[in-house]
């Protein structure tokens, strides 16, 4: 349990999505203006962040290294391109982290990771 919750505090705070995978685009052609963030308010079990165009907030179910996006809500802003739907279907994908460093977060679907982000 205490390895648990040191990786779970480990999660604390904000991030920025620095790329992704199973795109055809650029990670620039996908985020021109904003980049996708994920900010984790644990133990309280809830994120939030921005898709790149709307803000978004649920819950997450988390053991040791899997992890899980439970009933995430957007705003309904009119965004163009499809970064949001790309980093959307993404976070649904997730079942799994890693923290490659303290400062590194990947989210995986089995071994393949799918996001990462950096610390901001």
């Amino acid at each position: 349990p205490e390895e648990i919750e040191s990786k779970i505090s480990a999660l604390n705070g904000r991030w920025e999505l620095q790329s992704l995978t199973n795109t055809k685009l650029t990670f620039e052609a996908l985020y021109p203006d904003l980049k996708p963030s994920l900010a984790f308010n644990l133990p309280v079990m809830e994120v939030m962040g921005s898709t790149g165009c709307n803000t978004f907030s649920g819950a997450i179910a988390m053991d040791s290294n899997h992890i899980e996006f439970i009933n995430l809500v957007a705003t309904e802003k009119a965004c163009n391109g499809i970064g949001e739907p790309t980093f959307i279907n993404a976070m649904k994908a997730v079942s799994t982290f890693t923290l490659v460093d303290s400062n590194t977060l990947e989210l995986m679907k089995a071994d393949t990771a799918l996001l990462r982000f950096v610390r901001i």
